[in-house]
């Protein structure tokens, strides 16, 4: 989950990218940036090395570490990038113990209508212990009820 290797073609090169973030988002992301410059026909000679020397965003499935035991912070505010991070996170198959936290802050959003639409039934068989935490974890805890 350190790291995300890919090939993107386009229409006249084919690139090999190593991105030092893991994570499906971060393969769209990479993608749609190399079709943007395609798309107004600008040159890609540096994107391999723009690409391999990217810094990951702040809470974008960084990765602290906890002493015997590594965190993984995931920043997500739609169904779209939480079920990608879930998909992320089931990748190899481990058990997970998760804190999930949901606020309502103006920055964070207010309406969690959409958590209704995130797949968590496709976690859950790994999850060995959730601990929910915020403002809306009662909506929160009322989804996971539901999804197992």
């Amino acid at each position: 989950m350190d790291r995300t290797t890919m090939t993107i073609r386009t229409p006249n090169d084919e690139i090999a990218v190593s991105i030092p973030q893991g994570g499906t988002h971060i393969a769209y992301d990479a993608a749609a940036a190399i079709a943007a410059l395609v798309a107004v026909r600008q040159p890609i000679p540096n994107a391999e090395q723009s690409l391999a020397t990217a810094t990951p965003a702040f809470g974008r499935l960084e990765r602290i570490s906890g002493g015997e035991r590594d965190i993984i912070l995931a920043f997500v505010k739609n169904p779209t990038s939480c079920n990608t991070t879930l998909r992320t996170l089931a990748i190899g198959g481990e058990p997970r113990h998760l804190l999930i936290a949901m606020s309502n802050s103006l920055v964070d959003g207010e309406d969690f209508a959409w958590l209704w639409d995130v797949n968590f039934e496709a976690m859950a068989s790994r999850v060995v212990h959730a601990t929910i935490a915020g403002t809306r974890a009662d909506e929160l805890a009322n989804r996971l009820k539901y999804a197992g």
